[in-house]
């Protein structure tokens, strides 16, 4: 936590990007993730802080995680087998991501998880008739727009670029 204090400490780094760079050095630093933060405090995204105490919390609490993961396994599965803080935030991003069910992507709270039932009838209807008047509505042309003779003959005055060969 002094590392997160002392990178933290630099212009224009706070605690949470303090973590990423120190979660790239070592997996036993968290990412202070919005989603991770919400799964460990809960509450609305608006009300996140992003200060060294809560930091501070945020980081004991996912020892405290870490902690009762590994708690029971021996020495050598835990340096083998154990889980780490960068773990915990992983997983716990991934469970804000996908929602109270996990494994169904229809709840899911993230967009581009989410699957849409097929459209109904009508609705399929109601897509047909928007093309037919879309087709039948013809574009305006605009008074600006140059020919293809027009383009290729300002293609052929620019200036050709010459190949920068090493020899």
């Amino acid at each position: 936590m002094a590392a997160v204090k002392t990178v933290s400490d630099l212009k224009g780094v706070g605690p949470a990007t303090a973590t990423m760079v120190l979660q790239v050095l070592s997996d036993s630093v968290p990412f202070m993730s919005d989603e991770a933060m919400l799964q460990i405090f809960g509450g609305d995204k608006t009300k996140l802080k992003y200060d060294v105490k809560t930091c501070t919390a945020f980081i004991e609490k996912i020892y405290e995680v870490v902690e009762s993961l590994d708690n029971g396994m021996s020495a050598v599965s835990k340096l083998t087998l154990g889980f780490t803080a960068a773990d915990v935030e992983r997983a716990l991003f991934a469970k804000e991501i996908l929602g109270s069910s996990a494994g169904n992507a229809v709840k899911s709270k993230h967009p581009s998880a989410s699957i849409s039932p097929p459209p109904t009838k009508a609705q399929k209807r109601q897509i047909s008739e928007t093309k037919d008047d879309a087709a039948a509505v013809k574009k305006p042309t605009s008074e600006g727009s140059r020919s293809s003779k027009q383009k290729q003959k300002e293609d052929e005055n620019m200036p050709k670029r010459k190949s920068l060969r090493v020899k």
